[in-house]
Order: C-alpha cells, then sequence, then structure tokens
C-alpha cells in the first residue's frame, strides 16, 4: 500500500496557533483557559459527569482536573454535588451552573465572530471541504488512538 504524505507537522502547529489565538482573543480575557471551556461545553451538553470521565476526555491527570474544576467552582461556573444512592462519599456529580452557560454562550458569540471573518477570506467550497476533512480526520484519530499510542510508545 502506498503511503500518502500528509504534513503531520502542518497540523500540529496549526493547531498550536489556533489554540493559541483562542487564549488569547477569546479565553483569557474570560478569566478561563480552552480546557476550561471544553469541560463547560461537555457539561452543557451532558449535562452532569464526574471529574473521571472528565480526566478521560480531556487526557488530563488527576491533579489537572482537580484545579480546573476547582476555579470553576470558585468562579460559579459548576457546582459538586453528592451521588444520593453513592456508597463512597467522596464521588460527586459535576454540573454547569446558569452563570457557566452565560460564560459559554459569549465565548459561542466571539468564536461566531471568527467563523464569519474566514468566510471573508475563503471560498464556500474550501469552507465545506476542510469541515468535511476534519471530520474524517477526527474520527480517524479516535479510532486509531490505541494504535496510534502503540506506535508513538514502540518508537521511544
Amino acid at each position: 500500500m502506498k503511503c500518502i504524505k500528509i504534513p503531520s507537522e502542518d497540523f500540529i502547529f496549526i493547531g498550536e496557533k489556533i489554540e493559541s489565538m483562542a487564549n488569547k482573543y477569546i479565553f483569557k480575557p474570560m478569566g478561563l483557559s480552552l480546557a476550561s471551556m471544553r469541560i463547560l461545553s461537555y457539561l452543557e451538553n451532558k449535562k452532569i459527569t464526574t471529574a473521571k470521565e472528565l480526566i478521560i476526555l480531556t487526557g488530563k491527570t488527576k491533579s489537572n482536573i482537580a484545579q480546573r474544576l476547582s476555579l470553576l467552582e470558585k468562579n460559579k461556573l459548576i457546582i459538586r454535588k453528592k451521588f444520593p444512592q453513592s456508597k463512597d462519599k467522596r464521588e460527586t456529580y459535576l454540573k454547569i451552573t446558569a452563570l457557566g452557560r452565560k460564560k459559554l454562550k459569549e465565548a459561542s458569540g466571539k468564536i461566531e465572530k471568527f467563523h464569519l471573518s474566514k468566510e471573508k477570506f475563503f471560498t464556500q467550497k474550501e469552507i465545506q471541504e476542510h469541515i468535511k476533512f476534519m471530520q474524517k480526520l477526527s474520527i480517524f484519530l479516535d479510532k486509531e488512538d490505541a494504535k496510534l499510542s502503540n506506535i508513538f510508545n514502540k518508537l521511544n
């Protein structure tokens, strides 16, 4: 099978550039990080979750997630509640607050402005092709995560 060369470095550097710009212009002025916004977005869609679930979702460490959750809770963007039926009294679930939803909506508005600006630069066809490619890439990465882990672990 012939291997098609896709410039992986370009994905990494472009992804880093987009993340840096998002943090600089959207999230940091709001007093948040991209990871915090991802947690809020997940909670908005999922309604409730646990810290363990967020560790798996984000790939972050337990201490990193604990730190982010503490900050989100301190800023009243999320609440933690005990599971009433749980045998483990330490087990809690997380839920987004009305203020958290408001922050998420504010960020979405800023992101929408970015989307509108790119429509002036790219053709509709280019945008549609990009969306299709990114969706396929996301599916590929989800399916291949374990295989990629094995490949990279063998290289080290």
